[in-house]
């Protein structure tokens, strides 16, 4: 009977031996592995939360930017309707005029514009012409400063004859204007 009762004592330590291994085991897995997951749970949705706010965000940006993509039309149609406009030959003739104004000769002008334009964006126009320097500068500043607003982007100058000052000038300037379709 001792054996049976040494039996059952050591059955005992095992069981309890079982159980602390088993409370350890639980322990750790919490520990280990259900802790940090209940982190990682965490961190994910306040990334979720961040992504939601962010395209929220980015949503409002796109409709202001529609909103105002809309009301930048609106703007040039109204400015469009209200610009003068203006033909090619309209402006070659106020460029005559303005080189027979100011002594200015051989006047050529060059202009990709096929139709009319508004006189409210740039319209590259290239001018060849000679004549001396006072008049190939006051004509310079009047077709910038003239009625119709330019802006010089360039001149080259060659003298053709160095006793008479006489040069001859390729003049690029941008008016004012936007081809009409």
């Amino acid at each position: 009977m001792g054996k049976l009762i040494r039996h059952v004592q050591s059955l005992g330590r095992a069981q309890t031996l079982l159980g602390v291994a088993a409370l350890l085991a639980g322990g750790s897995l919490w520990l280990f592995d259900l802790r940090p997951s209940a982190h990682e749970v965490a961190a994910l949705d306040s990334h979720r939360m961040d992504a939601v706010a962010q395209l929220q965000t980015r949503a409002a940006n796109q409709a202001s930017a529609a909103h105002g993509a809309d009301e930048a039309g609106r703007l040039v149609s109204t400015i469009e309707a209200a610009a003068p406009k203006v033909s090619p030959d309209e402006l070659a003739a106020e460029m005559t005029a303005l080189a027979r104004q100011t002594g200015v000769r051989r006047l050529a002008i060059q202009s990709g514009l096929p139709g009319e334009f508004h006189s409210l964006s740039d319209c590259p126009v290239v001018l060849e012409f000679q004549g001396d320097l006072p008049a190939v500068l006051n004509f310079l500043r009047q077709a910038e400063t003239g009625a119709r607003p330019a802006r010089i982007q360039g001149v080259h100058l060659r003298a053709t004859d160095a006793s008479a000052a006489e040069f001859e000038v390729q003049a690029s300037l941008d008016f004012y204007g936007a081809e009409v379709p």
